[in-house]
């Protein structure tokens, strides 16, 4: 009767310790499948243009996803308020993307300002904010992207333009 016991036992034991093993080579596999993902964190940092005019009229520009992915999709996020000029019906709003040697790397997303709820004419100490479907470039690991508002007779209303690095 002991031996059977001590068989059961002994049993019992082997396979808890085979369970445990796999249980380790499966947490292994994943630990080292989440490490082989590689993090890309990309910054940015946004300013006025420089022009008198931007410097009055501040754009604040924000990217979604915070960190731009290289050749995905995001959502370019601006807002301002305005202090000099007005926003007239019909202003166009353009993003640009360049490379470290100043040439655009892409066609501009150009857009009408006032279609994305936007109601125009915006005039001095009116506020708005605005958000606008970009496509990141893909080839490039450090690029600008320059925004500006302009009415339909293209002159600038706001610009704001930084870095993307990483």
């Amino acid at each position: 009767m002991q031996a059977k016991i001590k068989k059961h036992y002994i049993d019992n034991h082997e396979l808890i310790m085979r369970q445990n093993f796999i249980i380790l080579a499966i947490l292994l596999a994943i630990f080292s499948l989440v490490n082989a993902i590689p993090l890309v964190k990309r910054d940015y940092t946004f300013g006025p243009c420089s022009s008198i005019i931007c410097a009055q009229n501040l754009l604040t520009i924000s990217l979604d996803p915070n960190s731009p992915p290289r050749g995905g999709n995001g959502t370019l996020v601006i807002s301002g308020t305005v202090k000099i000029r007005t926003i007239n019906s019909g202003a166009l709003i353009d993003a640009s993307f360049f490379n470290a040697a100043g040439n655009k790397v892409k066609d501009p997303k150009i857009d009408d300002f006032c279609s994305k709820g936007i109601s125009c004419p915006i005039t001095n100490g009116g506020r708005f904010i605005s958000a606008y479907n970009v496509a990141f470039p893909s080839t490039l690991t450090q690029y600008s992207l320059s925004v500006m508002i302009m009415n339909p007779d293209l002159t600038m209303v706001f610009c704001g333009a930084g870095n993307i690095t990483g």
